[in-house]
C-alpha cells in the first residue's frame, strides 16, 4: 500500500503472550521514500500476560461427596467450594455430564470466578427409594486460554436404617 504526502494510516497490533509475565518487543517499520528503503520508524511495545484460571474443588476428598445415610423423603445438603487458584478469569461454567439420578440435585454454577476468589457449589441428596444411590458429574469452563473439563466427581448416599416387623399381624388370645 502507499501513503501520499500528508496522509496517515493506522495499524493494529495484537498482544497474545505465550506465558504469564512482563513482555516487551520493538516494532520496526521499513518504508520506501521514493528513492531508497528506509527503516527509521520504531516504537517499543510492552504488555503483561496473565496466567490461566485454575479451578480447584474444595470440601471433598478424592473427588467424592458422601452424603451418608439419609431417611427417604428427607434432604441432606453439602456445600462445596469452587476456587480459582490461577491468575486468569474463569468463565463459561456449565454442567458437562448432568446429574441423572433423581435423588441428587446440583445448584446453579457461578457465571464466572475471578482470580483467587471462591464460588459455592450446593449439592443435595433426597432419596425417594430404599438402597444406595450414586452418580457422577463433571463441568466445563473456560480458563482464559482453552476450555477445560473437571475431573469426575462421584456422589454417594443411601437411605437410613429400616425396621421390619414379622409377622405383620399379631393376634392375641383373650386375656382373663
Amino acid at each position: 500500500f502507499s501513503i501520499g504526502p500528508g496522509e496517515r494510516c493506522s495499524a493494529s497490533v495484537v498482544f497474545k503472550p505465550a506465558a504469564p509475565g512482563s513482555h516487551s518487543e520493538q516494532l520496526a517499520l521499513s518504508y520506501h521514500d521514493g528513492e531508497v528503503v528506509r527503516s527509521a520508524v520504531a516504537t517499543a511495545m510492552t504488555g503483561t500476560g496473565v496466567g490461566a484460571g485454575v479451578l480447584t474443588l474444595m470440601g471433598t476428598s478424592d473427588n467424592r461427596v458422601i452424603f451418608g445415610s439419609v431417611n427417604a423423603g428427607s434432604v441432606a445438603t453439602k456445600t462445596l467450594t469452587l476456587k480459582n487458584t490461577g491468575r486468569g478469569q474463569i468463565t463459561g461454567l456449565a454442567w458437562r455430564d448432568p446429574i441423572t439420578a433423581s435423588q441428587f440435585v446440583a445448584g446453579k454454577l457461578c457465571d464466572s470466578i475471578s482470580p483467587q476468589t471462591e464460588c459455592p457449589l450446593i449439592l443435595s441428596f433426597s432419596p425417594t427409594t430404599r438402597g444406595a444411590s450414586e452418580d457422577d458429574f463433571q463441568f466445563s469452563y473456560f480458563d482464559g486460554a482453552t476450555t477445560q473439563v473437571s475431573s469426575s466427581i462421584k456422589l454417594t448416599g443411601d437411605t437410613g436404617p429400616s425396621v421390619t416387623v414379622t409377622p405383620s399381624v399379631l393376634n392375641f388370645d383373650p386375656v382373663v
